[in-house]
């Protein structure tokens, strides 16, 4: 068999619409004889924080012509437009900030700390950091976010499994954890209710509150089993 060489980084036309985020934080310096681009690290930064708001809220247009055109399909089954039509509608959503594009698909689980100790679920919302869009709201009140371990993580994963494909139940004492979370969780929402329209409110950086459409549908948000029961301090 002949060989064939493949460039395993091939560059293509770049049909990418770029926009210029800030003048800032490049310099013009020289290196071996040559003027080289330097960018500062707060410009890296910046770069990608933004990146990663991006990522979350927005959708690129060749994405959503294509989606646009399942509507438009004559061959396209009713399901398959109503999930195309729903996704627009989540994507519209998106791009104006309220809502991540993937909200459906889970939420990393964090730990919030405060004067050398956990804070619990309502702590974390009476603190005004619940539905906080900026990493700056955290830091503003002394709160450090403490990842998930990599054992939590496959802990989660694991128990996933069992219950989507092997159909595993919880226990009386698993129940009785899920629906103490989800009663102080929905509590806790509630108080963040803005009576005159029953939206939710979302904390900007700028610590104003801002209405966004209430959150769709039942919550349905259930932690792990063995996360609760090694943190039933959080339960309050």
């Amino acid at each position: 068999m002949k060989f064939y060489y493949q460039n395993p980084f091939p560059v293509s036309e770049d049909k990418t619409d770029y926009h210029l985020l800030t003048d800032d934080y490049i310099e013009i310096s020289e290196f071996d004889g040559k003027e080289i681009i330097k960018v500062l690290p707060d410009g890296l930064k910046l770069l990608a924080t933004q990146a990663m708001k991006d990522v979350s809220f927005l959708l690129r247009p060749q994405h959503q012509e294509l989606v646009g055109k399942i509507l438009r399909d004559p061959e396209a089954s009713i399901n398959d437009k109503s999930v195309a039509r729903t996704m627009l509608k989540n994507a519209v959503i998106s791009a104006e900030r309220k809502l991540p594009f993937c909200q459906d698909t889970g939420t990393a689980i964090i730990f919030a700390k405060k004067e050398k100790r956990k804070l619990s679920l309502t702590e974390i919302f009476s603190h005004g950091i619940a539905f906080a869009m900026d990493s700056k709201i955290f830091e503003e009140n002394g709160v450090e976010l403490t990842d998930n371990t990599p054992e939590e993580i496959k802990d989660l994963a694991i128990e996933m499994i069992e219950y989507t494909e092997f159909n595993k139940k919880l226990d009386s004492q698993d129940r009785e954890l899920q629906e103490t979370f989800k009663n102080l969780y929905v509590a806790n929402i509630k108080r963040f209710t803005d009576a005159s329209n029953g939206n939710y409110l979302f904390l900007h950086s700028n610590r104003s509150n801002v209405s966004f459409s209430k959150l769709h549908g039942k919550i349905r948000s259930r932690f792990g089993t063995k996360f609760l029961k090694e943190n039933k301090d959080w339960l309050r």
